[in-house]
């Protein structure tokens, strides 16, 4: 299974965490920018009292991270895998308004729907 986690706080580091260690595909989309802060892992203090013997660990977790939702084909596959076209398409979108991929795409159509 894969999954794909948006963004790194707490909450989806945690899920982040546990799902990797249950051999899960985790990748964690960050703004741009942020990704070169956490390339090293992010350490984590974990209380863990799902047993009658609470566990408490420290954990790195070495997280796959991505801060660029590429163009066309690398978006597409992307969003095949993790089952989230339109996500993947709005965020691209907001974080690469001036794609020139996307704005030939979108001036084609256009311009198809002018002939029509």
């Amino acid at each position: 299974m894969r999954v794909l986690m948006f963004g790194a706080g707490v909450i989806g580091t945690i899920y982040g965490n546990v799902l990797a260690q249950s051999r899960v595909d985790v990748t964690h989309y960050v703004r741009p920018g942020k990704k070169q802060s956490l390339e090293d892992g992010i350490r984590i203090q974990l209380l863990d009292g799902r047993t009658r013997s609470p566990k408490d660990e420290a954990v790195l977790y070495k997280l796959n991270v991505t801060d660029v939702l590429g163009c066309a084909e690398d978006r597409r596959s992307l969003a095949r895998a993790y089952a989230a076209l339109p996500v993947v398409e709005r965020l691209h979108r907001a974080s690469a308004p001036s794609c020139r991929a996307c704005d030939a795409r979108s001036a084609a159509l256009v311009e198809s729907q002018r002939r029509s």
